[in-house]
Formats: C-alpha cells, structure tokens, sequence
C-alpha cells in the first residue's frame, strides 16, 4: 500500500524538526524554557491550559491550583521553540515532586531523557526582595496563547505576605490565601496576563527568575493587578520539605549566587 500524501507530509516535517532540533543544538542556542501545560478536558468538558516553567534535570515549576488534581487527567510540559509553525515537544509529567498550597507551588517531574539532549537554558533562583517601582518580565500563555508571550509588571506593593485571591472568577468558597507581593501590568498589556498564565515565569532585571504568577484581577481604577508568589517565600519550604535528596538538591543548587 501507498503511503498517502498526508503520511508523507507528516514524516518530512518531523524529519525538519529533528535537523532544525540538530542544528540548535549543535550551534548552541537555548531553547526557550517556558511552556504550556496543556490538561485533558475537565468534568465540565472544558480544556484548561497553564504555564510552567523548565529548569533543568527534568524539574518543572508551576502552581499548585494547577496540578491539584493530576491524578485524574493527564498533562504534559510542551517545550517551545521559535516558531509556532514548527512541531513542538511534548513531554509528559511523570509524577509530582511537591506541592504546597501556602505558596501556591507544585514541582514536577518529567523524562529527562526526552530533555538532556536539548539545549534548554533556564534562570537561577533569586532570593533578592523586589523594590518598589522595580520592572519584572512575566513570560506565560494567556488563554492558551502559544508560543508563550512576555509582558512587563510594575512591582507595586513588595510586602511579601499572605493575600487572598480576589479573581471574579473563583467562587468564593474556593478562594485561599498566598504568600505573594502585588504588581501592575504595564499600560496597554493587560490581554498578556489572562487566564492560562498562572505559573508564568517572573523575572527581574538580571534575568533572575523572581517567582511565579499566581493569580490576576482589575482593580476599581482600571489597572490590572498581578500576584506573584515568590522564590524567597518557597526556600525556606523546600529546604524543610520531604522531598527525594537528589531533587531537593538540584533545586536548591539553583539558587542565584
């Protein structure tokens, strides 16, 4: 039997894929680290999307409202490169390495063998309070948006400190409270920062990764808000938390010198 032209098609683009992924590479350049988690349809039917964001050894970071509820849907880490038109990996989560509501923070694992042979660049850790006036990247997926999209935060309130998520969106008997500090999208960028972007990967100046986007809302004046639950509020759990040695380690070796 033939093969038909749509199986071949399909075998040329994945054969570009690999020499494009070969020359990457063999060249150097980093992979964007930051993608989708794209879930199955929940109980209602509807599909969700988030962020999350690679750093190394397999490790994934994202929210805890994200992965909650893996054990009943299965979801994967979709790796990006630079072009929406170009296939895209996608890599399966195996298991969860931690999870903690207080700071809204899940850890995942997914196949390093799928990921060691990539070029995949992440940010260190950053346990540097954020200033007042202090500009941070935020790169998520807004509404499923792919590939992710950057958008710029004004830290406005840098109180690291517990706060309840005032989302239109959630019901009130499912809001809770993080540890996080309060920021504005920059003028003009508020379609950036919707759902989809929770566990976008925040930023600061040198390229630190901050902490994580946990929720958003617009306040009475118009201006979207952001909360970001921050790197300095999770180390303090992960030092103390029971997770396998070797992950605790490699996360803890993140850490921005």
């Amino acid at each position: 039997m033939l093969p038909t032209s749509s199986s071949v098609q399909k075998s040329a683009l994945f054969i570009l894929v690999l020499l494009v992924v070969a020359l990457i590479t063999a060249v150097g350049l980093p992979i964007q680290p930051t993608g989708l988690i794209h879930s199955m349809p929940d109980e209602q039917g509807v599909s969700s999307y988030a962020t999350g964001t690679y750093i190394g050894d397999g490790i994934l970071l994202t929210n805890w409202h994200v992965l909650k509820s893996l054990n009943w849907r299965r979801e994967f880490f979709k790796l990006p490169l630079w072009s929406e038109h170009i296939y895209n990996f996608e890599v399966p989560i195996e298991w969860i390495i931690f999870t903690e509501q207080e700071i809204d923070l899940a850890i995942a694992k997914l196949p390093t063998s799928r990921l060691d042979w990539l070029n995949v660049a992440h940010a260190c850790l950053s346990t540097e309070p954020v200033e007042a006036g202090e500009v941070l990247e935020v790169v998520s997926s807004p509404l499923g948006q792919y590939p992710p999209v950057q958008a710029q935060l004004i830290v406005t309130d840098p109180i690291v400190q517990p706060r309840v998520d005032i989302d239109p969106q959630v019901k009130d008997e499912n809001r809770y409270e993080v540890i996080s500090f309060a920021t504005q999208v920059q003028p003009g960028q508020e379609s950036l920062i919707e759902p989809g972007s929770s566990g976008g990967t925040v930023t600061n100046e040198a390229g630190e990764l901050a902490g994580l986007v946990w929720s958003r809302y617009d306040l009475p004046d118009g201006t979207r808000e952001v909360l970001i639950t921050p790197v300095s509020a999770w180390l303090p759990l992960l030092k103390n938390a029971d997770i396998a040695p070797k992950y605790k380690e490699y996360i803890l070796e993140q850490v921005c010198k």
